[in-house]
């Protein structure tokens, strides 16, 4: 492609990868689009005053960016990236900024706040630890303290009463109070006032380790990418930052790798370009990925030139630099989207798909059935049991009862019926002379009773007597009553 101004050739022979919204196929018009190579034919025609031709190759996304610029030594190349500061050539070609990117997008999973808690709680495990053995000592210490002057409530048999210390030193520790267990000793009064105020510190270094942890997992403030496992495209500006600070790089060749090497946690973030983000709404969706922050780092996007086009170079930097809103208002068209994939609010099928919180709610509901069905079997196996015991025993009743009337037929029949009669007549007697015994020696027991308060009500009458005439004899003595 030499000198087409001045030849007369009206085409563009273009090599490109998709990367929307710089540039991609429309299917339903048959030919290359998008913010690119919509600037290139406005460029083109206001430098050669003609409508160019152009003829597009669509190849996948390079391998080695240096291979595909020295393969296609005639075409020009788009889109590359370059961060601002490198865009005057590449690989000793010339190259045309035609879109300024502000930013790299930052590609997180979205996070489920239930799952970090309780991440962020076992990797609390070490103060975890310090608290009970701090619980421990603390209830053996009141024990200790007070179980001389107050056994009641912390009993001198030492496992009983190291357990009631324990539980008082838990309860105070968190402010709580039931008051069911209380220090009686003025030592143990002593310690549970030094105990409540180091138990407020201890909980307070245990909430503020958890509060750093959920802090640190977040990965929304960051800056700085040094050691972090990062997804990049190969070849891009993000590829250039990533490696300028120190990340672990690995580098995909497509976003749909780039992005699922995110889900299947081999790299903590992706890095994206911020206007290519507005188009991977179905890879936010399919894989729960939002956007985290935004890294200012700018970012050009062009056009690798062949080296003979110095001219258009020139031409197209002049364009660039007076018709900026124009340029604006083309990316704008290409890059809205329907859906905008920075929202890290998680849906509840989220908090079960899959990961810890999830398993731990899983296991809950399980653990409650299980206690629910041990429960209610419990309670009501035994009723069904004996009632089912009662009702077999009413059968056997009813079924053993024609045998009895037969037995009393043949009693009667063998005339045993006067022995019975007698038999209950004796039992009777007896049972009526047992109970008038016990009628007269409860008629003697009243009598004696009564003798006694008698007795004891004439005492206290003399008694009375005595202290009154005690009295009138003071008072004529002159004593004041």
């Amino acid at each position: 492609m030499q000198n087409e101004c001045s030849t007369g050739k009206t085409s563009l022979d273009l090599v490109y990868w998709e990367q929307k919204p710089y540039v991609f196929e429309d299917k339903e018009r048959g030919e290359i689009s998008g913010a690119i190579p919509e600037i290139l034919r406005i460029v083109f025609k206001a430098c050669c005053h003609k409508s160019p031709n152009i003829s597009a190759k669509l190849i996948e996304y390079p391998k080695s960016l240096k291979t595909t610029i020295d393969q296609y030594s005639e075409e020009i190349i788009i889109p590359v990236g370059r961060r601002v500061g490198l865009e005057k050539s590449i690989f000793l070609r010339p190259f045309v900024g035609s879109v300024h990117s502000p930013g790299m997008a930052i590609v997180v999973q979205r996070s489920i706040p239930g799952e970090e808690l309780l991440a962020a709680i076992l990797d609390s495990w070490p103060i975890v630890i310090f608290i009970g053995m701090s619980l421990s000592l603390s209830g053996i210490v009141m024990w200790a303290l007070d179980n001389r002057k107050n056994s009641e409530e912390f009993p001198k048999f030492f496992p009983i009463g190291v357990f009631e210390g324990v539980w008082w030193a838990a309860v105070t520790m968190t402010t709580v109070g039931y008051g069911d267990k209380v220090p009686r000793s003025i030592a143990g009064r002593l310690f549970g006032v030094v105990w409540i105020n180091v138990g407020l510190v201890i909980l307070a270094i245990f909430m503020g380790i958890i509060t750093a942890s959920l802090s640190s997992n977040s990965l929304e403030q960051v800056n700085n990418l040094y050691g972090m496992p990062v997804a990049v495209l190969n070849g891009s500006a993000e590829e250039q930052l990533a490696i300028l600070q120190n990340a672990e790089v690995h580098v995909k060749t497509s976003y749909d790798e780039l992005y699922k090497s995110v889900k299947s946690e081999e790299t903590v973030l992706a890095l994206v370009d911020i206007f290519s983000t507005t188009q991977h709404s179905e890879y936010y969706n399919t894989y729960k990925l939002y956007v985290a922050t935004v890294l200012g780092e700018p970012v050009i996007y062009g056009a690798v030139l062949p080296k003979t086009n110095a001219a258009l170079r020139s031409c197209f930097l002049s364009y660039q630099g007076n018709h900026q809103l124009e340029i604006h208002e083309i990316l704008e068209k290409f890059s809205k989207t329907k859906q905008y994939g920075g929202d890290n609010s998680s849906s509840g099928a989220d908090y079960f798909d899959g990961n810890l919180f999830g398993y731990a709610v899983y296991g809950m509901f399980g653990l409650f059935l299980l206690a629910l069905a041990v429960g209610l079997f419990w309670q009501y196996y035994p009723r069904e049991k004996k009632a089912q015991e009662i009702q077999n025993r009413k059968a056997k009743q009813d079924v053993s009862k024609p045998d009895q009337k037969t037995v009393k037929t043949n009693l009667e029949v063998n005339g045993h019926q006067r022995n019975t009669s007698s038999n209950c007549g004796e039992h009777t007697e007896r049972l009526m002379a047992a109970q008038s015994a016990e009628l007269l020696a409860m008629e003697d027991e009243l009598k004696a009773f009564r003798k006694n308060w008698e007795k004891n009500f004439r005492a206290l009458q003399e008694r009375h007597k005595q202290e009154q005439q005690r009295l009138f004899e003071l008072d004529n003595l002159g004593y004041e009553m």
